[in-house]
């Protein structure tokens, strides 16, 4: 089977060790920034030529689930034409989602550092990861810069975006370098926070701008997935969004809900929820870490649910996935049975 991805030759992840890769599903080894990369890659484009590689095992696993992966939406433009920049350029983030990572949240880090008695999954964990170039970025701003000036398509993802100063000084440089007028900006964001009269002075420079939010679940059942959060807070600020984009023809705004086995309940009445409200959802399929992923849901459940998933049921991310949510209920004073009783009564 012949595959092509143009991520390779107009796609660039900037991760937040000053590392680089083609896109953010990419899971094999990274490049440094500076370097001439784009030869670099060029062995695995020709790798993907012959069909599905390791690397792209995100992208494939959604392409079987029937599912729009990045490759797909990448060579579709819908990430622009001349290029695009895709910047997580630090960690630093308010919350500890059960689904996330010490590579992506400095809270979880924090979390596993003051829990050393756990036995944290790799996966999330990531214990031989060098700390001394996590959120080294600031030495790289120049580089960074200059990559966002030969693109169409500028995106930001953390961490929490709306946290950092260098999204700021990104932004403003594509603005004073006239460069803004013709980008497409995509913050993803989990919602906690404001978008103050700065923001919206900045953001109102570019061409395009398109507002991901990521919120996985509703109400109280999304405290439980994404903690520290509080859905009355979220919930303000994605009504007052709708007003802004509202007001701004060029503006986009989506909610993105993870489909994963802590929402598993509400899969189906989220997208209800939201229309009545006049707005509009996607659900992803959530594929890693396993465990949190319907492997762990056993297929009369699955099927109770709507769920459809390739993948059979695997009683050992069960446990995994007990195990994880005993050690977030220590921390975070909460009950995974209590929470999500639906996952327990069919073991009753």
């Amino acid at each position: 089977m012949s595959m092509k991805c143009r991520a390779f030759q107009h796609g660039l992840h900037v991760g937040p060790f000053g590392t680089v890769a083609p896109c953010c599903k990419w899971s094999g080894p990274r490049s440094e920034l500076g370097t001439d990369f784009r030869s670099q890659w060029q062995t695995h484009e020709h790798r993907l030529a012959q069909g599905w590689i390791p690397e792209c095992l995100d992208c494939e696993q959604d392409e079987q689930e029937g599912i729009d992966s990045h490759r797909i939406i990448m060579n579709r433009g819908d990430l622009g034409d001349q290029g695009l920049v895709d910047m997580k350029l630090s960690t630093v983030c308010n919350l500890v989602c059960k689904m996330c990572e010490v590579k992506s949240s400095s809270k979880w880090l924090s979390m596993v550092k003051h829990t050393p008695q756990f036995d944290w999954h790799e996966s999330q964990a990531d214990r031989h990861m060098d700390m001394t170039r996590l959120n080294t970025n600031d030495q790289h701003m120049d580089q960074i810069k200059s990559h966002c000036e030969q693109a169409d398509y500028i995106k930001f993802t953390g961490g929490e975006p709306m946290m950092l100063e260098q999204v700021k000084l990104v932004l403003e440089h594509c603005v004073t370098t006239g460069h803004s007028g013709s980008q497409t900006v995509q913050i993803t964001t989990n919602m906690t926070h404001r978008l103050d009269s700065d923001w919206l002075t900045l953001l109102d420079q570019f061409d395009r701008v398109h507002i991901q939010c990521s919120v996985d679940g509703i109400e109280s059942r999304y405290e439980y997935v994404r903690q520290g959060a509080e859905w009355g807070v979220v919930w303000h600020n994605l009504t007052r969004l709708k007003q802004l984009a509202d007001q701004r023809p060029n503006w986009q705004w989506s909610i993105q809900s993870l489909d994963q086995v802590l929402t598993m309940a509400q899969r189906l009445i989220i997208p209800d929820f939201y229309r009545d409200h006049g707005m509009t959802v996607a659900q992803p399929m959530c594929h890693s870490p396993t465990y949190y992923s319907y492997q762990s849901v056993p297929h009369d459940l699955r099927s109770r649910y709507g769920v459809q998933y390739h993948r059979p049921y695997d009683v050992a991310q069960w446990h995994l996935l007990v195990k994880h949510q005993q050690y977030h209920d220590a921390v975070w004073h909460t009950s995974f049975e209590r929470e999500c009783p639906e996952l327990f009564d069919h073991k009753k």
